[in-house]
């Protein structure tokens, strides 16, 4: 998005795809710098908590868990939990009411073979997939992502391909 901490600080780092103004931190208050450049975010795959910390906002944010030990079954639930923000409470020229958590560049659960592991997740809809708690897919130079509301969700059908890895982009 060309900000490092986007969709904050605008004024400052100017990213073409927001108003150049400040949106304020409404959601919470930081007690501290660390806390004021830092979102909290939980990632979930089955009930299984993989993350439960702050991350630092920034482009991008990847991370790969191991899931070989999980017995996943044959579902995999993935959970997507944060902070959120109203563009259109934060800066008075936005329009956009929306909840925002999350911007979701892709989810992948990785696996030696083909089925709905190795395809992409949370950037679009995809069929035999149940999700919910993403907006509508958007696009940044030329990649799709969708943002979450603060709770997002995806049931991932388990064939014979069991996952070794989930990979996540936000």
């Amino acid at each position: 998005f060309g900000n490092p901490l986007f969709p904050f600080y605008n004024a400052v780092f100017r990213s073409p795809d927001f108003p150049a103004s400040n949106l304020p931190l409404t959601s919470f208050v930081p007690e501290n710098l660390h806390d004021l450049i830092t979102l909290p975010l939980r990632i979930a795959i089955n009930g299984k908590v993989l993350f439960d910390d702050k991350v630092a906002m920034k482009t991008e944010w990847v991370r790969s868990f191991d899931v070989t030990a999980l017995n996943l079954g044959k579902e995999a639930v993935i959970e997507i939990i944060s902070d959120t923000f109203v563009p259109a409470e934060a800066h008075k020229n936005s329009d956009d009411p929306r909840s925002l958590g999350v911007c979701v560049r892709g989810i992948i659960l990785v696996s030696p073979d083909k089925e709905f592991v190795d395809e992409p997740l949370g950037t679009r809809l995809v069929a035999g997939v149940q999700d919910e708690g993403f907006h509508h897919q958007e696009y940044f130079a030329g990649k799709p992502f969708r943002w979450t509301n603060g709770a997002a969700r995806l049931d991932v059908p388990i064939g014979k391909a069991k996952p070794k890895s989930l990979d996540i982009s936000a």
